[in-house]
């Protein structure tokens, strides 16, 4: 099975390169279970604000399959949006709602080694992110909170139908 960290990496890769692609201001900082707040930084003039987010496991199955595995994991995703301060609240969470949209509504299939090395087809799937509520809390401030989950299936060694061709 791929480490949750390694999952959680793609995740906040991703996130990040669509928020660069689109010109968001603010950085992902996803974690996996145990993550710290990350506090906006500065250099010179320069703020970089984060959106804090962590992964944990909520399920996950095994299936042996002669001599192969076939496992299949869940992971929750909660999201922190520090609410811009110059921005209506009911106009801040449009920007991060269409990079989350645009980000969860495909489908990745890769092949990814896990950490003994064997290589891993895997196959994921999102929910859209849900909206909470917007709040005051201590460290973001003024935030809004946003839960998904992602479905994996991992194959050890495995072929998945987008890479065959019929003709």
């Amino acid at each position: 099975m791929i480490a949750l960290k390694t999952l959680t990496e793609k995740i906040n890769n991703g996130l990040n390169a669509l928020a660069v692609a689109t010109g968001f201001p603010f950085s992902f900082a996803i974690q996996c279970e145990g993550g710290e707040y990350i506090p906006p930084k500065r250099v010179g003039n320069a703020v970089t604000v984060y959106i804090n987010g962590i992964t944990r496991i909520v399920d996950s199955d095994v299936i042996p399959v002669q001599g192969s595995s076939v496992s299949m994991v869940t992971l929750q995703l909660e999201i922190t949006y520090p609410m811009p301060d110059d921005i209506q609240p009911e106009n801040a969470i449009e920007p991060i709602r269409a990079i989350l949209d645009a980000y969860f509504k495909q489908t990745f299939t890769q092949n990814i080694p896990d950490e003994s090395g064997k290589e891993i087809t895997v196959a994921a799937y999102a929910t859209i992110p849900s909206t909470g509520s917007i709040s005051l809390t201590t460290g973001p401030g003024l935030m809004c909170s946003f839960s998904c989950y992602v479905y994996y299936n991992f194959i050890e060694n495995g072929v998945n139908s987008g890479d065959v061709t019929l003709m």
